[in-house]
């Protein structure tokens, strides 16, 4: 606060705070304990602002985030309440309070009606702010995908295989690894065409045959595992592609170089009106993409084994769909 006061005194200032996440969801990355202040009662919120008033310090607003990753759907009104208690305890003071930050890591794949139900605050609010939000990941993590080739495949079992794909938790799959998204024991495809099919969809009983499978990253670690015991087509080979949707937040930028592997070395814009959505695993006789090949925006048999490529679009309406992982959906 000295530093801004000296450098830029005309700048407003929101005050972060620290909220409770003693019951946040599952996979989000909090931020409580490495910002912000925890504000645990209405004396010590009261003697903070008080204080700050004092030093000549006038803060404009609040701000708290509620998690990467988060829907909104536990605790976000236990924090808005908070934030506002904090507004309006400051306002009496003599701080401005014009703006109540409400944070980002919205997940790609939904917002809860906890939010929704915060928006309506926007109408009549007595403390006259504005609010505004930092949504990101919610913008950029649906409209990507990311298309990997299965470029090894391996005999486990009888009703078990291994196969081998060009990416991994090194690369754009290293959400497995950091914040605990899992695909592990799941079945990842169904044969409806539309990409926000629902869970009962997705449980419906599928004719394709089946077989469980593990899924490897393409370095040379043991632990580079994007999924283990999941269900997919039996008839996927190798040069067959696998398609994972909700992957513009937080996977190309976090890449590493590890054993000298490249991810995503090529991206590709489409045009939803042309992107194919015919002929989806027609057939059971031939891999899984074979049947693809026909009508495609672009020929993904084109490139080479070892690419990669993001997508922006449809894409993923030419193959079986799978259910979302996080902000992550696969197709294959």
């Amino acid at each position: 606060m000295k530093k801004i006061q000296r450098i830029a005194p005309e700048m407003k200032v929101l005050w972060r705070i620290s909220v409770d996440e003693q019951k946040k969801e599952e996979n989000i990355i909090s931020f409580a304990d490495k910002f912000g202040d925890a504000m645990n009662s209405h004396q010590e919120i009261e003697q903070k602002f008080q204080a700050l008033y004092d030093q000549g310090y006038r803060i404009h607003g609040i701000h708290f985030h509620a998690g990467s990753g988060h829907d909104g759907t536990s605790n976000f009104q236990d924090y808005l309440r908070t934030a506002r208690k904090c507004m309006f305890t400051a306002k009496q003071i003599g701080h401005p309070m014009e703006i109540l930050d409400v944070g980002g890591g919205f997940a790609g794949n939904q917002i809860g009606n906890n939010i929704a139900e915060s928006l309506k605050y926007t109408k009549n609010d007595s403390l006259k702010c504005k609010f505004i939000a930092e949504p990101g990941r919610f913008i950029t993590s649906r409209p990507f995908a990311m298309c990997v080739r299965v470029i090894g495949k391996r005999q486990i079992s009888k009703n078990h295989v291994a196969l081998y794909i060009n990416d991994g938790i090194y690369h754009a799959f290293n959400k497995v690894s950091t914040d605990g998204v899992s695909l592990n024991g799941k079945r990842l495809f169904f044969n409806d065409q539309d990409s926000a099919a629902t869970e009962t969809e997705i449980d419906q009983p599928n004719k394709l045959p089946e077989v469980q499978a593990t899924i490897y990253g393409h370095t040379c670690d043991g632990l580079d595992i994007v999924a283990k015991n999941v269900t997919l087509p039996s008839h996927i080979e190798i040069g067959d592609w696998m398609c994972f949707g909700g992957m513009g937040a937080y996977t190309h930028s976090l890449i590493s170089q590890f054993n000298n592997m490249e991810s995503c070395t090529k991206i590709y814009v489409l045009d939803q009106a042309n992107a194919s959505s015919s002929n989806s695993l027609s057939s059971q006789e031939v891999s899984c993409n074979e049947s693809e090949k026909n009508g495609s925006s672009f020929d993904l048999d084109g490139l080479e084994q070892n690419e990669q490529i993001m997508d922006y679009g449809e894409l993923a309406s030419e193959y079986v769909q799978v259910p979302p992982l996080y902000d992550h959906g696969i197709t294959v």
